[in-house]
């Protein structure tokens, strides 16, 4: 099956096509595992369909299951956000938060319920006067550079320790290297999250610095955070030397 690039670029702009591209490749590249693929949250607004009730009806399924795994006491808070009240204040998250160019529903394979999410935070994000939005997950873009950006997510807790994210994320490094760009890809975690530090430190991300008494708006507290950092020098090289082996 090929996609028809032609088709795709008259139907959508240059933004759009890139990711209706992205898509196809992921939809191919997940075919041959067992078990997770990416869906956009926006994925409706992608094809056109402009009736309200066919996107509402889209962003009505992401958030039942956004707010069934946000709401865990054990999920938000270690990232820095607190865990969500109400289907409606998720549904406003969806809309508001997981909105960005790169920003992306993970889903188990056959399965469209959303069970977290995961997005390259690009420079646009720098500027905002919303910060506390920007914060709501935990995650905004640091930098100021084009050609840098800045890898957020979390996950259900019932979907820990399978795998999900390291794939997800490997991916989503993949596509900011090669798709999008990028020379380098921030991750960071808050002191005490154990598993975002292994997710980072298994997928390849090496430390960088740490920054004492950050501020954490939606927490109404200060942390220390430790920030990792991967460059597409270091990926490629990575990438080369894993090929090689048997």
């Amino acid at each position: 099956m090929r996609l028809n690039t032609n088709t795709a670029k008259s139907r959508l702009n240059e933004k759009h096509y890139q990711k209706e591209l992205f898509k196809y490749k992921l939809k191919h590249w997940f075919e041959s595992m067992n078990t997770l693929r990416l869906a956009n949250y926006i994925d409706v607004g992608l094809t056109e369909v402009k009736e309200d009730g066919v996107i509402e009806c889209a962003m009505d399924r992401y958030a039942d299951s956004l707010f069934e795994y946000a709401k865990d006491p054990e999920v938000g808070p270690i990232a820095g956000w607190p865990p969500h009240r109400s289907r409606e204040e998720s549904l406003d998250v969806i809309r508001n938060v997981l909105n960005g160019r790169e920003c992306y529903a993970i889903c188990e394979k056959g399965n469209p319920k959303a069970i977290g999410a995961i997005e390259l935070i690009l420079n646009r994000h720098n500027d905002t006067e919303n910060h506390d939005e920007e914060c709501e997950l935990g995650y905004w873009n640091k930098t100021k550079r084009d050609d840098e950006c800045e890898l957020g997510y979390w996950l259900g807790q019932p979907f820990w320790g399978r795998g999900y994210m390291p794939e997800a994320a490997r991916e989503m490094i993949r596509h900011g290297f090669e798709d999008l760009g990028m020379n380098t890809i921030w991750c960071g975690y808050f002191e005490g999250n154990q598993k975002s530090k292994r997710v980072q430190e298994k997928i390849g991300f090496v430390y960088h610095h740490t920054r004492e008494k950050v501020s954490v708006p939606l927490m109404k507290e200060v942390r220390t955070e430790h920030r990792n950092i991967m460059t597409k020098e270091r990926w490629m090289a990575e990438r080369e030397k894993n090929c090689g082996k048997v």
